[in-house]
């Protein structure tokens, strides 16, 4: 029977990861045009260490992903982390994957001395919006029509927060 692990990416998973990016996007909740398949997954801002991937054992399947990120190195910003990409294979959707990869991006956050996550998310992806109001996140910021997604549909840029506990 198949489990679900969610662990830091590697240099390995490049190919799949990019795969899945490039498939799973539909164009109105896309902030940046697809990437090609042979476009790298990887580099100097997003490292394996910084993706944490969702993974179907035994068969080692990546069914998501979820991208930490610091904007500015510190000191100007040590104690914000801002997740980025959460992304759930189409068939593996509806299974609760991206809850346990945003909790486990938090959990990495606050491991990472992180008090404040931040994600954000176009407000015609209502999954992606649901999923981050039920985990806690407040709206901190909206963009009005900040992005044209496809010849004359304009969407907004929201952005949520979350405050730690420090432990």
């Amino acid at each position: 029977m198949p489990w679900l692990e969610i662990h830091p990416a590697t240099l390995a998973n490049e190919h799949a990861l990019a795969t899945l990016e490039n498939a799973a996007w539909p164009l109105e909740l896309r902030e940046t045009p697809r990437m090609g398949i042979d476009e790298p997954f990887f580099g100097p801002r997003r490292e394996p260490q910084d993706v944490l991937v969702a993974v179907e054992e035994p068969d080692g399947v990546i069914l998501g992903h979820i991208d930490l990120h610091q904007l500015w190195p510190p000191p100007q910003r040590p104690h914000v982390v801002r997740l980025l990409g959460l992304l759930v294979s189409p068939a593996a959707r509806e299974q609760g994957i991206g809850a346990k990869l945003l909790a486990a991006g938090i959990e990495e956050a606050r491991l990472r001395h992180a008090r404040k996550v931040e994600v954000r998310a176009l407000d015609t992806n209502r999954t992606a919006v649901d999923l981050y109001l039920r985990s806690g996140f407040t709206e901190e910021a909206r963009f009005h029509h900040e992005f044209e997604v496809t010849e004359g549909q304009f969407v907004d840029d929201v952005w949520f927060s979350l405050w730690l506990d420090p432990r």
